[in-house]
C-alpha cells in the first residue's frame, strides 16, 4: 500500500475526461469498487468534477459577498433574491423559482426569511391559489444600501479575475446553466 499524501487538487483540469480504466500497480484494470477507493481516482474526481469545482468556487465567491454585506446583516443569497424581485416586480412564487435557479421549496424557505426581515411580502394573487411575492419599502431600502457594497465587491473581483470585467466567465456560466438544465 502506498503512502497517502495530502490531496492536491489540480487548478487546471485536462481538456477531456479520461475514458480508460484505472489500473493497479501491476497494470491490472480495477473493478469499479476498487476504483472508487483509489486515491488517484479521488484526486481525479476532485480536479475534474464540474459539480465539486463549481460549488467550491461558488462558496468562495459567496463568502466574499457575504463579508461585504456583513454591515447590513445581509447574505449574498438574500441580496440576489431581492434584486430578482426588484427586476421582476411582484411575481408569483413559481415564476421566480426558475430565473433564480431554486426549487420552490428552497425558494419558499428563503422568501420566508426575507418576509420576517420585513423586506418582502407574500400575498394571494388574482388566482387565490397563487402566492405573489413583492418587495416592501424596507426591501427597496436595503437594496439601496447594499448596492454600493455589491458594486465595490464586483469591481474588485473582476480586477482579480484579470479578464474583461468577468464577461467571458459570465458567458461560460450561462452556458453551464443551459447545459445542466433538464
Amino acid at each position: 500500500m502506498r503512502d497517502l499524501e495530502e490531496p492536491r487538487y489540480e487548478t487546471q483540469a485536462p481538456a477531456t475526461l479520461p475514458l480508460q480504466a484505472t489500473v493497479d500497480r501491476e497494470g491490472e484494470a480495477l473493478g469499479w469498487e476498487d476504483e472508487l477507493t483509489s486515491l488517484d481516482t479521488a484526486l481525479q474526481v476532485g480536479s475534474l468534477c464540474f459539480c465539486f469545482n463549481l460549488r467550491r468556487a461558488a462558496r468562495r465567491v459567496t463568502q466574499l459577498y457575504n463579508e461585504a454585506f456583513r454591515p447590513l446583516d445581509l447574505q449574498a443569497t438574500q441580496y440576489s433574491l431581492l434584486m430578482a424581485l426588484r427586476a421582476m416586480g411582484p411575481v408569483p412564487m413559481q415564476e421566480l423559482a426558475e430565473p433564480v435557479g431554486m426549487d420552490r421549496t428552497t425558494l419558499s424557505r428563503n422568501v420566508g426569511v426575507l418576509c420576517k426581515r420585513g423586506w418582502t411580502r407574500v400575498q394571494p394573487g388574482d388566482d387565490r391559489r397563487v402566492r405573489e411575492i413583492s418587495l416592501t419599502d424596507s426591501g427597496r431600502d436595503i437594496l439601496r444600501r447594499a448596492y454600493p457594497l455589491w458594486r465595490e465587491t464586483q469591481v474588485a473581483l473582476a480586477a482579480r479575475l484579470g479578464t474583461d470585467n468577468g464577461q467571458p466567465l459570465l458567458a461560460e456560466l450561462d452556458s453551464i446553466v443551459a447545459a445542466a438544465t433538464v
